[in-house]
Formats: structure tokens, C-alpha cells, sequence
């Protein structure tokens, strides 16, 4: 159980942590050169992270049991919310990211 926790960790809170890093980075290097674009590409890196949640919550939230019973685990809610959060900010910041950064 102890090993699920850490997976969970990983693959849900730790990917949330690198994507506000990735983003408040790009953002401190963005407003020493504008002509990088940094901010908007680092938009399209949490985007891929976020969809890697996705991914992993599909993946072991399904289980199949000897008769092929599919069978789906209902505790990747959060990490679900979690992915759906990146793949928003990801989607709007690689999309808008030189528009939100000219109002700032």
C-alpha cells in the first residue's frame, strides 16, 4: 500500500509542483527576453504532463478481473481534477500565453 501512495504522489502531486515551477520560470526568463517565447512554449510542456495524469489515472483506474470483468477503481477522482486542471492551464498558456503576458 505504501508503494501505491508513492505512485500516486508522484504521478498526481509531483506533476502539479514541475508544471507551476515550469511556468513560474518561464515566466521570471520571459520578462528578461521577450523574444524566447517561454512562457507560451511552457504552456505546451504542462499540457504533455497533464495528459500523462490522464493517462496513468485510465490506466490503473481500470482493473480486469479472471473472467475479464472490467472493473473501475472510483479513487483517481483527484488526481483526475489534477489532470484536468493541467491540461486547462497547459491549453491556455501554450495557446494565449503572448497575449496574457502583453496585459501583464
Amino acid at each position: 500500500m505504501e508503494m501505491q501512495k508513492k505512485k500516486e504522489f508522484i504521478h498526481g502531486w509531483l506533476f502539479l509542483i514541475i508544471s507551476i515551477l515550469i511556468i513560474v520560470i518561464s515566466l521570471l526568463l520571459e520578462n528578461s527576453d521577450r523574444s524566447l517565447n517561454l512562457f507560451q512554449r511552457s504552456g505546451t510542456i504542462v499540457l504533455i504532463l497533464g495528459a500523462y495524469v490522464a493517462y496513468y489515472n485510465v490506466k490503473n483506474g481500470i482493473t480486469y478481473d479472471n473472467n475479464l470483468h472490467m472493473t473501475i477503481i472510483d479513487d483517481t477522482q483527484l488526481f483526475n481534477r489534477i489532470s484536468l486542471l493541467l491540461i486547462i492551464i497547459g491549453t491556455a498558456v501554450a495557446g494565449y500565453g503572448d497575449l496574457i503576458l502583453n496585459k501583464l
